[in-house]
């Protein structure tokens, strides 16, 4: 096998090449200093570089499928690097070789940038939801107060009313920037097999409370009765996905939530008659803070954040998410579970 050391040590990423013994035949100078492996000689097994199991059970995996494999935000816990550092990393056979090649691409720098960014999010989202909460209660107590005025009263309430929705609207906001932000944070979340038919049911009809002007009408057909999955998080989607759609619904509404096994999946389907969303906006539904031509009316009380944190729930689940939409016929939500 044809090598050039030199441009080989010219790469910024962390490279190495290996038998499928896992012994190391060739590394570079970014690996080297990584791992403090200045001093060895090479061939050596790669067990003596480092012992991290996760990684050893990964390499053979690539070698087992003999194909491109992939392990994203990986890190090593070394005493030569007391920071740290966080890594994507990608194992391909090469070509006419009985040899892999590995690539760590460093995004620590990102991963860092990433938690700055989240932890501000949920520090400020917490500051200050406990005086918002506190203005809220102030307003309710000063609209009980007035309403007992009449005299001043039909010039006030307008003013106190407007008070009261934006109070509302900001303490909702933060509720779902803490949410969001909890549901980012987590690194495992745990699964396991949940009977969820009353958990859909039960879910559905109590958030009619909020909605007491809607006419809704429920349709179930749970055939799959048992999901693999973290139970909470599972609700907030479907509690996300239900409340979207009472929201920018029509007053009378049809709603149809149905469960079914699609090969190695376990299905959820929510689909609506609602007003649809425009061919345009689709791509863009999942963005935090984006909120389309229906959601922007003056009555919409929603934060722009619901299906922002929809998807990155499925994503912890390594679920998948589809929506198909028709203006004025209604959209549906196709959500797909893993089975264990």
């Amino acid at each position: 096998m044809e090598f050039n050391q030199h441009i080989f040590n010219s790469l910024q990423d962390a490279i190495f090449i290996f038998s499928k013994d896992l012994t190391v035949i060739k590394s570079n100078s970014a690996l080297n200093k990584f791992f403090n492996t200045l001093d060895l000689t090479f061939p050596i097994s790669f067990i003596e570089i480092n012992r991290n199991l996760d990684f050893h059970n990964f390499l053979k995996l690539a070698i087992t499928r003999r194909e491109i494999s992939k392990l994203k935000n990986f890190y090593f816990d070394t005493i030569q690097t007391p920071m740290t550092q966080f890594f994507d990393i990608s194992c391909s056979p090469l070509e006419n070789s009985e040899y892999y090649i590995c690539i760590f691409h460093d995004i620590t720098e990102r991963k860092n940038t990433e938690q700055i960014k989240e932890d501000f999010i949920s520090n400020f989202s917490h500051e200050i939801k406990t005086p918002l909460t506190v203005l809220h209660g102030h307003i309710q107590v000063l609209k009980n107060d007035i309403s007992n005025i009449p005299e001043i009263s039909h010039k006030i309430n307008p003013i106190i009313q407007k008070m009261e929705y934006n109070s509302t609207r900001m303490i909702n906001l933060f509720n779902d920037l803490l949410l969001l932000s909890s549901v980012e944070k987590k690194s495992e979340i745990h699964k396991e097999h949940v009977e969820i038919e009353d958990n859909i049911i039960f879910l559905a009809q109590d958030l009619l409370v909020s909605y007491p002007e809607k006419e809704v009408i429920y349709t179930f057909e749970i055939e799959q009765k048992e999901f693999f999955i973290d139970i909470p998080l599972f609700e907030q989607i479907l509690l996300n996905l239900l409340d979207n759609a009472l929201k920018y619904g029509p007053s009378k509404m049809n709603i149809s939530i149905q469960t079914k096994v699609d090969h190695d999946f376990d299905c959820l389907i929510i689909k609506d008659n609602g007003t649809g969303i425009p061919p345009n906006q689709i791509h863009r539904i999942f963005e935090r803070f984006y909120r389309g031509e229906v959601s922007h009316s003056s009555s919409s009380k929603g934060t722009g954040l619901g299906l922002a944190i929809v998807k990155h729930i499925i994503q912890k689940h390594n679920a998948k998410i589809q929506v198909s939409s028709s203006l004025g016929v209604g959209t549906t939500f196709t959500l797909q579970f893993k089975k264990n």
